[in-house]
């Protein structure tokens, strides 16, 4: 009992250590720029189909909307954005979003975007796709 309560807590650690060391090596990326002939001016985006689906207290959603905030990703590109722990609705979607890119149910991920008829799970994959489409 005491060594399956260890690997546990590694386990937790390890997950977390993890979580943050993504969170902090995306404050260090530097923003996608342009060639000097063009403006790097970032452009509003507005979608009817990108969907965000996140789940309350999920650790890597969290840090996915500190970073959205953080780069003013939210302001520029307009989505869904989609809780699936507690609404059944939103789970069913998700479930068939994935499903149209070849993604099994049980092999789901949050954060997970639904975008351009593509599907991004984790951090760093969603963050790239909304830089891309701000200075697309």
């Amino acid at each position: 009992m005491k060594n399956k309560v260890i690997l546990a807590t590694l386990l937790l650690i390890a997950f977390i250590s993890f979580v943050f060391y993504h969170f902090f090596k995306e404050n260090n990326v530097s923003e996608i720029k342009k060639p000097d002939n063009q403006i790097n001016e970032p452009r509003v985006v507005t979608e009817e189909e990108i969907i965000l689906f996140y789940g309350v207290n999920c650790p890597a959603c969290v840090v996915l909307d500190q970073l959205i905030e953080n780069k003013g990703i939210n302001e520029k590109v307009s989505y869904a954005h989609k809780e699936v722990y507690y609404n059944q609705e939103n789970t069913n979607q998700l479930i068939t979003k994935a499903g149209e890119c070849g993604i099994d149910a049980n092999l789901i991920t949050i954060p997970f975007l639904y975008a351009d008829g593509k599907c991004y799970l984790g951090v760093e994959p969603i963050i790239n796709y909304f830089e891309e489409k701000i200075y697309d």
